[in-house]
């Protein structure tokens, strides 16, 4: 998934804005009966138990799926509210709480649906903590008011949880709360214990409960102003939002300066910052305001008011964005709240999930999880020790699985795990085999950066044993980026702990030339595979070359420009598609599709299901990557595959059908196979080779331009001779009275042409 697809997916209840659902009431089966006896038409009653039968089957696939990305979540959303089924509903608002935050748009949809079911006391126990659920998401005054509604139509004075979640959030801003609740109260009986219990309640959680009217609609005026300085920026993008003027400080600042109590001030500017996180949920900006604001109400002496503590906060900021920022405040606080490792480790297993569209985030909160281990960890308990060893192995193998060779390609994760072993468990021996299994990838092994940090690991830790060795090792590779400051620490070391003999092999090494490094570049990215272009493929071109080559081989002459142009148009036409059609060459391997795109996750019994509804399969293989035997202990496998087929039809369809196909959160790729041509058949002739001129290559361009200047001199002299000849001979005779004769010039001799020549 690209940039943009990533910022769509967490733009949480966006893509359900512009969907109208089908809300259900308690009449809509009445009514959907009456409009469908209306209509009469058979034909409208079988169109739409079609479309009911495909998003059925939709919402089924989504079903079978272990993991979700947040797209396939919002349309299992909308399937389930188009077709008005309950346990749809449930099921899709079960799988939209693992991966993110629920938005209030379907909350309220959810919540209205429950409704209509709730008829038992412990199905509106049920209901009530859904509703609680609800209020500690966003903040959202129609949510608000329904729960409100619900609460005063069943008189329930009993749930004291509920009534104070909703009056710490929404009562500043809409004091009608206040006025219900009172009602409520005053109906009650005056032994009620749940009365008293509950109007304490609110005299510590409803801010607002004791002030007058004339202070209560001053202070939801002045939320209301908040709401409209902020409706400009609503629009705006994640990017701009980031670096746009804090409005939300600003507010707060002018609140400081007025003259009210420290917790109405800290009151209102927690509901402040609850309708800005609700207008802009994924800037990262906003919700580390909100949680260090909250954290300095806490340290007062009085406590402060909060409507949510710092940690619940960072909670739901994890769930709300990608930001590494929130993740590394959300371990801080939830080691210093004294979690057990269990526990962070079930935080953590919610938020993972959702991360996944971001490889770098991803690893990110990896590397803050194993340094809090590593925190954690008693040295002296080898058990402990063993389990953070496990868990370098299993972060490592999940991005492998993941991401492939994509993740963590700086080696973050394994270089922590080396320094860990060397400077925490005092094992220099396991830190050298993860520095071995580090080198062992080609793309590491060029890189002098690697080196020396494993030199100095070496040196720092274990005495300096083997950094003669590991730089011998750097020294030695073909190529080497940044090799001039790996020789410059060889040199520092010998200098130290060396002899005057191992002094002077230092200082004969000698490093490769950085053209060397260049070429190396050139050549790694000509063998790779170019994409598709309007220009011909690959193939065309060798075939063309090779018979070009063989003519200059045999000393033909080099052709012109010109006749070039057509052979272009004819490749381009070979290699360009039909119109209402695809033709494929005879080089391609016409029974074999190849497959990218591939989920780490995706077994070969996932792809032989999913193509073998195409036709009979011949072979179904997924391309696994061969490493080192240091390094079998680690998992990784490319992201392709290769499905063959009895029939070439067959391989045709599965292109035409699963080519953009979603398997597990990927879209694939598919496409007939086109394996690269072998060397030996286009191979192109070696160009002869011929003496270089000792004259400069300007001097001689010039020469030549002197030359043709001349011949073309030459060629219209004999031209306007020609011309005068030819009139003459037709009886045309200059006019002397008009036209001075001129002197007839001889013939140019062969002399002449020497002269012109040079």
């Amino acid at each position: 998934m690209d940039s943009d697809a990533a910022e769509e997916a967490q733009n949480a209840g966006d893509s359900l804005s512009n969907v109208a659902p089908i809300e259900i009431s308690s009449d809509s089966d009445e009514s959907d009966s009456d409009s469908m006896s209306s209509s009469g038409s058979d034909s409208e009653s079988l169109v739409k138990e079609k479309q009911e039968q495909e998003l059925k089957s939709e919402f089924d696939n989504f079903s079978k799926y272990s993991k979700l990305t947040h797209r396939q979540v919002m349309r299992m959303s909308e399937i389930a509210f188009i077709l008005n089924d309950y346990d749809m509903i449930v099921q899709a608002a079960v799988q939209y709480k693992k991966i993110a935050t629920m938005p209030p748009e379907l909350w309220r949809k959810e919540l209205r649906v429950r409704l209509l079911v709730t008829q038992s006391r412990e199905e509106h126990i049920a209901f009530e903590e859904a509703c609680i659920e609800a209020l500690n998401s966003y903040y959202d005054v129609d949510l608000a008011n329904m729960i409100c509604n619900y609460l005063c139509a069943q008189k329930n004075i009993e749930n004291i949880s509920l009534w104070s979640s909703l009056m710490s959030k929404y009562s500043l801003e809409n004091p009608d709360f206040i006025e219900k609740l009172r009602e409520l109260l005053v109906s009650a009986p005056d032994a009620d214990k749940n009365a008293e219990a509950l109007k304490a309640a609110m005299e510590t959680r409803c801010i607002n409960w004791d002030l007058d009217d004339a202070k209560c609609a001053e202070l939801a005026e002045l939320l209301d102003q908040y709401k409209k300085k902020l409706s400009p920026l609503v629009n705006y993008d994640r990017e701009s939002l980031e670096s746009f003027s804090p409005v939300h400080i600003m507010q707060l600042e002018e609140i400081n300066n007025m003259d009210y109590p420290d917790e109405i001030r800290d009151a209102l500017g927690c509901t402040i910052f609850e309708i800005t996180v609700s207008n802009f949920r994924r800037v990262e900006r906003v919700w580390l305001d909100y949680i260090n604001y909250t954290s300095k109400s806490v340290e007062r002496p009085t406590g402060g008011y909060q409507i949510s503590s710092p940690l619940e906060l960072a909670k739901r900021a994890a769930m709300s964005t990608t930001s590494r920022l929130v993740n590394h405040k959300l371990i801080y606080l939830m080691e210093t709240e004294g979690y057990t490792v269990q526990e962070v480790d079930n935080v953590l297993e919610g938020i993972l999930p959702r991360l996944e569209i971001n490889a770098i985030e991803t690893v990110e909160l990896h590397l803050d999880y194993l340094a809090y281990r590593v925190r954690n960890c008693d040295l002296s308990d080898m058990d402990q020790c063993t389990e953070v060893r496990q868990k370098f192995d299993a972060a490592w193998n999940t991005l492998s699985d993941l991401y492939g060779e994509k993740a963590d390609n700086s080696y973050e994760v394994l270089q922590l795990y080396a320094q860990v072993e060397y400077s925490k468990f005092l094992n220099p021996e396991q830190g050298y085999k993860v520095w071995e299994y580090i080198m062992s990838y080609e793309d590491s092994q060029r890189s002098g950066y690697l080196w020396m940090t494993w030199a100095q690991m070496e040196s720092e830790f274990n005495g300096g044993a083997r950094c003669r060795e590991i730089l011998n090792q750097a020294l030695s590779r073909p190529v080497l980026k940044d090799g001039q400051f790996v020789l410059e620490q060889y040199r520092r070391y010998e200098r130290c702990h060396g002899d005057y003999k191992s002094i002077t092999t230092c200082q004969e090494i000698k490093l490769p030339a950085e053209p060397h490094w260049h070429q190396f570049s050139r050549e790694q990215q000509r063998g790779r595979k170019p994409m598709r272009t309007s220009q011909p493929p690959l193939r065309a071109q060798a075939a063309t070359a090779a018979p070009r080559s063989k003519a200059a081989a045999a000393g033909a002459p080099r052709a012109k420009a010109a006749p070039a142009a057509p052979r272009a148009k004819e490749a381009a036409a070979a290699a360009a598609p039909p119109p209402g059609g695809l033709k494929y060459s005879t080089e391609l391997e016409k029974t074999k599709v190849f497959v990218k795109n591939i989920m780490p996750t995706v077994t070969t019994e996932t792809l032989t299901e999913l193509f073998g509804t195409c036709g009979t399969l011949k072979d179904v293989r997924l391309v696994e990557k061969k490493l080192p035997p240091i390094s079998r202990m680690y998992k990784t496998r490319k992201n392709i595959a290769y499905i063959e087929y009895e029939q070439a039809e067959s391989a045709q369809k599965a292109v035409e059908q699963l080519n953009g196909h979603n398997l597990n959160g990927s879209v694939l790729s598919v496409a007939i196979s086109d394996p690269p041509p072998k060397t030996s058949i286009v191979s192109a002739a070696k160009r002869r080779t011929a003496a270089t001129s000792l004259i400069p290559s300007v001097v001689r361009r010039e020469m030549v331009a002197s030359k043709r200047r001349k011949v073309l001199a030459l060629d219209n002299e004999t031209d306007a001779a020609t011309k005068t000849d030819d009139g003459q001979s037709a009886g045309t005779q200059p006019d002397s009275s008009i036209t001075p004769e001129t002197p007839s010039e001889k013939p140019k001799s062969n002399e002449d042409f020497r002269k012109l020549l040079g």
